[in-house]
């Protein structure tokens, strides 16, 4: 289950590669929901600042939840892949004698 990204909760370093993952949204979108997301600019505030009609501003925040889901789903594929190939004791380590 996703859970998607809450207002102003987001660091801008990560947002930033979110937008670049994303690659579909023009400059002004690309503030707009910055300021939405890592500054908690209110949405209605934010589309009013930057001209923005409310649906289209929602489908941006679909998208980019959905980009987020994906990594996030990705981030869960490589734990899991990690931990499988970890050793359960220090003895199964390469190098060690039991």
């Amino acid at each position: 289950m996703m859970i998607p990204m809450q207002q102003g909760t987001e660091s801008l370093e990560r947002f930033t590669l979110l937008l670049k993952i994303a690659n579909k949204f023009n400059e002004n979108t690309k503030t707009a929901l910055t300021q939405h997301f890592v500054n908690g600019m209110d949405i209605e505030l934010v589309c009013y600042t930057y001209s923005i009609h409310q649906p289209n501003l929602q489908r941006s925040i679909n998208r980019i939840n959905e980009v987020n889901g994906l990594i996030e789903q990705i981030k869960h594929v490589d734990l899991y892949h990690l931990t499988d190939r970890v050793p359960a004791n220090d003895s199964q380590m390469v190098g060690h004698s039991a």
